[in-house]
């Protein structure tokens, strides 16, 4: 199974809820709002061009959440724009994006103003095999008390434990290896270095090079700064020319969004790890279980008839100084803290206020709820190939792409 062969293969349609979306009206107020529809950028990067063109400070364009590049989105922003909110543009456009006025809010978008998210996504690359497991799984999720559709008997909801997708995970899914176990031992060079010296495989060419040309010439900061293209990365290296050996200082002069990253993406990385773990401890013996490879490690699916309703309903934490370990997932949290030598109280970043990391509450298991199916049709890119389009709606935070792993992709 194949997917964003090409960025309309993967749509994702943010839904508001019905507070954010009531709050937003005709009458002048402080905050703009814009529907932005992207391909091919991320969301920072497309709010940044949005800024450019606006003429306005960075952070007074603000989103509700993150969306993949390699899609097409359409996502809320808002633009402080303070007492020039009626003067902003209707339409902003770009290669790769479109800003469209909405109307004017007395509030920025923030995460909480998201109630979910709509995916339409063709998957390609099919064999006949394919479509039959593709089929038969679904009936295995399927959630309790599931309708079906009357055309193709396929479930309206499926269950699927909610693990993050591996975009979560910044540079670790190159290869390279998380931040934060390094910032919590109170390595910031090598974070740093991780950070905005270590070339990835999906860099744009100019963040390739700034990477490539740091990486060759790290240390000599005076020496290689004239050589760095501005980017918001380049502030690190400007300290650092001032103040060599200020690594911690440094760190705190990467982009916001590079630092609450690097201890998000551990953090959820852990989530996954010990989700795994009580599947494995409480869901096995119950039911058949099923393994999608994962190149974080392999991720369990248990059909839905072998989650208890303790399972079915538990919250699990993402783990923080305050989490206090307890059952039913104490256990499956100590293999995972074991393996990682590190416990609770460890997880903070020494002589650094912010980034921290945060308790938060996460559930067990997310049900893809408006779920469909299309029959298989030839895949015009793939010869002897099928091709087929899912769509369905996923609370705030859940991954679609994790359902597709649940689905054998």
């Amino acid at each position: 199974m194949t997917i964003k062969q090409h960025p309309e293969d993967f749509q994702v349609e943010e839904i508001l809820t019905d507070e954010a979306a009531s709050a937003i009206g005709q009458h002048t107020r402080r905050f703009v709002v814009y529907r932005l529809d992207k391909q091919r950028l991320t969301t920072p990067q497309a709010t940044y061009r949005m800024a450019m063109l606006l003429r306005v400070d960075r952070d007074a364009v603000e989103f509700a959440g993150l969306k993949d590049r390699h899609a097409a989105t359409s996502q809320h922003v808002t633009v402080d724009a303070g007492k020039f909110a009626d003067k902003l543009p209707r339409k902003l456009s770009e290669e790769g994006w479109t800003a469209t006025w909405l109307g004017f809010s007395d509030r920025p978008m923030t995460p909480h103003s998201i109630a979910r998210n709509r995916f339409r996504i063709r998957v390609g690359d099919l064999s006949k095999r394919d479509v039959r497991e593709m089929n038969a799984q679904t009936q295995r999720l399927a959630s309790p008390g599931s309708g079906v559709h009357p055309s193709n008997a396929i479930p309206t909801s499926v269950r699927v434990v909610n693990y993050f997708g591996d975009q979560r995970f910044g540079s670790a899914r190159h290869g390279q290896g998380f931040m934060a176990p390094l910032l919590i031992r109170g390595h910031f060079e090598d974070a740093i270095k991780l950070a905005i010296a270590t070339p990835s495989r999906k860099d744009s060419l100019k963040q390739r090079k700034f990477k490539k040309t740091l990486q060759n010439q790290w240390g000599k900061w005076k020496a290689v700064l004239p050589r760095l293209e501005a980017c918001q990365d380049r502030a690190a290296v400007e300290l650092l020319a001032k103040d060599p050996k200020n690594f911690r200082a440094a760190f705190a002069a990467l982009p916001q969004i590079t630092q609450y990253m690097a201890v998000e993406a551990y953090q959820s990385w852990l989530w996954n790890a010990i989700a795994v773990e009580l599947v494995v401890e409480r869901c096995l013996p119950r039911g058949q279980v099923f393994e999608a490879d994962d190149p974080f490690g392999n991720l369990f699916f248990p059909v839905a008839s072998a989650i208890e309703d303790e399972m079915a309903s538990l919250e699990l934490p993402l783990l923080s100084p305050q989490t206090q370990l307890a059952p039913p997932w104490e256990q499956a949290a100590r293999r995972v803290l074991e393996h990682e030598r590190i416990e609770p109280k460890s997880l903070r970043i020494p002589g650094v206020d912010r980034p921290y990391f945060g308790h938060f509450l996460r559930p067990m298991f997310v049900d893809a709820v408006g779920f469909n199916m299309t029959d298989a049709a030839p895949d015009p890119d793939r010869q002897d190939k099928w091709t087929r389009t899912l769509s369905f709606e996923l609370p705030r935070g859940a991954y679609a792409t994790v359902v597709l792993r649940a689905l054998g992709q």
